[in-house]
Formats: C-alpha cells, sequence, structure tokens
C-alpha cells in the first residue's frame, strides 16, 4: 500500500481528519472539529474535512492551508521537505516536535534520495 505523506512528513493517511473525510463519516469530523478547537479558534466540520496535504486547498484541513511547510514545499515543487536542498530547515521545528515519526521518514526519504526506486 502506497502511503500519503505531507510535505512535513506526517502520515495523512494516519490521520483521524483524512480517515473520517474518506469514510463520510460527519459523527467523526465533527467530534475531530471539537476535540481540535482551541480558546483562539472554534473548527467547523468543513475546516476539519480533509484529503491529505497534497489536496488543493478546497480539499485540505483548515489549518493545514495555512501550513509554511506547505506553502513552501508546494511553492517550489517538492513532494516532501526531504527533497529540498535546505532540509532540515527551521519551518520543520513544530511538526517534527509533535511528530518525530514525520523526520525519521523525511530522513529515510532523504538518504535514499528522491528518485530512488521503491522497495
Amino acid at each position: 500500500m502506497t502511503r500519503l505523506i505531507g510535505y512535513c512528513g506526517v502520515a495523512c493517511d494516519r490521520c483521524p481528519a483524512y480517515q473520517a473525510t474518506l469514510k463520510g463519516d460527519e459523527a467523526a469530523l465533527e467530534a475531530i472539529a471539537t476535540e481540535w478547537s482551541s480558546g483562539d479558534r472554534d473548527l467547523s466540520l468543513a475546516e476539519v474535512r480533509c484529503y491529505g496535504c497534497h489536496a488543493g486547498d478546497a480539499y485540505t484541513a483548515a489549518f493545514c492551508t495555512e501550513c509554511d511547510v506547505r506553502r513552501c514545499a508546494g511553492t517550489h515543487g517538492f513532494g516532501t521537505c526531504a527533497e529540498c536542498r535546505d532540509y532540515p530547515c527551521a519551518k520543520l521545528d513544530a511538526p517534527h516536535e509533535a511528530s518525530p515519526e514525520a523526520r525519521r521518514l523525511l530522513d529515510d526519504l532523504r538518504g535514499r534520495g528522491p528518485a530512488a526506486p521503491s522497495p
């Protein structure tokens, strides 16, 4: 199975918002919106509906469309940040602190190179 990997290395296919979106599970999306809301921002069901980091802005969770990493890598035409000559950069500090697995995945991709064949 092919993994859906975000620009920062986060496994989009493991995200509960992505999974609930694919299943069309409105109740799960409502629960996620409530759980992910903060004092600064109340998220709606539409704001957590997501088809992954590489989907267009209309199909990506609101906070992901605002992501500096996504914006930077997308602008440069990279599939992931591992393809960037400046990898790793400070933009990745927060997502990699939250998800060390994402950093390990990008490190692995970086070691193999972006054009390496799949095992």
